[in-house]
């Protein structure tokens, strides 16, 4: 019969354990809020069909971005029209931050309803949505430019 070896528990575990894991990512790129805000229901295909590889394409759509090159950064804008901050969202790991001196708080997002766009439309009856997009083209379209004559 072979008997069993348990190692103490060491009282340190937990101290030392605080020092080896990786420190949580405080500014992280957010594309999942902005694609349920945007009606984007397969970030990764959108991606894609925008240009981005299939590799960077699921990184981005799985947020397991480590770095992001400013052209990256452009594009993304361009492509969700949209401004740099609206991709990024920041998480204080409370690391000796006084939130009241904290400039990066504007940064911070509230989290997005749990039914996305498409989901809230589909749900409306076809009349509501004709004023909904009716009222969005009035107050989106831009205006023609004017034209002169040169004279």
């Amino acid at each position: 019969m072979i008997a069993s070896f348990q190692r103490p528990i060491d009282p340190l575990l937990p101290v030392i354990d605080q020092y080896l894991t990786p420190p949580r990512k405080m500014i992280q790129l957010n594309l999942q809020r902005l694609c349920k805000l945007k009606g984007i229901a397969k970030p990764y295909a959108f991606l894609a069909a925008n240009g981005f590889s299939h590799h960077h394409a699921h990184s981005l759509a799985n947020g397991a971005v480590k770095g992001l090159r400013f052209d990256h950064l452009e594009k993304l804008c361009r492509i969700y029209h949209c401004m740099p901050q609206e991709l990024l969202d920041y998480k204080p790991n409370g690391r000796g931050l006084n939130p009241a001196n904290d400039v990066l708080a504007p940064l911070r997002k509230q989290p997005v309803a749990t039914k996305d766009l498409r989901t809230l439309i589909a749900e409306l009856p076809p009349e509501e949505i004709l004023n909904i997009s009716a009222e969005l083209q009035a107050r989106y379209q831009k205006p023609p430019a004017e034209t002169t004559n040169g004279q």
